[in-house]
């Protein structure tokens, strides 16, 4: 109930995806946590990279993770949706963006002639308006994705009809007919937003600091923080100097930003209330979103600290607790 709330009062004119950065335990055959596989039901689900498979090894564009999706030589293609907290209106101009990159090296077998194959040729990627996997509307389909390095892919619609979710679909140059096998990576897609929706620039990070520096930043940040597990934390919409989009809560993002500069920093967290994990989980985007890993995002109850740990920082309402390691 609270969350819907939170998402009537905020999301009207943004609407936030679920794990944006599309990450995940890398491996083939997987979906990340939120997004839903499309089929068809005969094929595996598109791959989480870099696991090593495929011989696939560039890095995300943002995190640890990102999706690779392909169109095959049988005429299939790869597709993810997620539902909206909010439904998309109908005669409403949104905008979404998303990093995209052609695969280098991508190889697998061909459905065709069960032989390996490059699946590394030059696709699309579109965006359609779906009630779970069912096609409702084609809101998008960008050029051939032909660069190597992560690029901001746009999409720019306006609904005819109101659309309760959305899907990318890998694409081929023309249509199934002229099928062959191809790919491209997808990494952190931006929330949706009107097209008049202003953003706030993200401030700019202190230098690189020591250690006391970074507590005394981290103390600051947290004292900005208005939480309240029954309400769930404010978010910003927020636009950083690489023109990508978020929608978060902008201290613990610049926390999450700050800590990641320190390659062996880790988060301690504790909050006094019970069965918060919607609050922990609007906690832990924020901070990764950032930036922060989540093996680096440790949870603790309040009366058990751990050894040597010391909170640093605690918001005003005492909702949220604060410890540092490893700086």
């Amino acid at each position: 109930m609270f969350l819907f709330q939170f998402i009537f009062a905020y999301g009207q004119e943004i609407i936030p995806l679920r794990n944006p950065s599309l990450e995940a335990l890398p491996g083939p055959a997987k979906t990340p946590n939120y997004w839903h596989f499309c089929g068809p039901p005969l094929e595996t689900p598109p791959d989480v990279h870099p696991s090593g498979a495929f011989g696939v090894q560039k890095k995300a564009a943002h995190g640890l993770t990102y999706m690779g999706l392909v169109v095959r030589d049988n005429g299939t293609t790869e597709k993810i949706s997620q539902r909206l907290s909010t439904p998309l209106v109908s005669g409403k101009t949104y905008r979404v963006q998303c990093y995209t990159a052609k695969p280098e090296v991508y190889r697998s077998i061909s459905r065709s002639t069960m032989r390996p194959d490059s699946f590394t040729r030059a696709i699309r990627l579109r965006l359609w308006g779906v009630k779970h996997c069912e096609k409702i509307e084609l809101l998008g389909e960008t050029e051939l994705i032909t660069h190597h390095d992560w690029k901001l892919t746009y999409f720019e619609f306006t609904p005819g009809t109101e659309i309760p979710g959305i899907m990318l679909e890998a694409w081929y140059e023309n249509d199934e007919e002229s099928a062959y096998n191809g790919g491209v990576f997808v990494d952190l897609i931006s929330p949706i937003y009107q097209v008049e929706q202003k953003a706030i620039h993200s401030p700019r990070l202190p230098p690189q600091m020591d250690a006391e520096s970074i507590t005394s930043f981290v103390y600051q940040e947290t004292q900005k923080l208005a939480l309240d597990p029954a309400d769930m934390p404010k978010r910003d919409f927020i636009i950083d100097e690489d023109s990508c989009y978020y929608y978060t809560t902008l201290p613990l993002w610049d926390i999450g930003r700050m800590l990641s500069r320190s390659p062996k920093a880790k988060l301690h967290l504790a909050t006094p209330s019970r069965g918060a994990s919607l609050f922990k989980e609007e906690i832990n985007e924020a901070l990764q979103l950032g930036g922060l890993p989540s093996f680096r995002i440790k949870w603790h109850k309040i009366k058990k600290t751990g050894k040597g740990k010391r909170w640093v920082a605690n918001d005003p309402k005492r909702t949220l607790f604060v410890g540092i390691s490893g700086i």
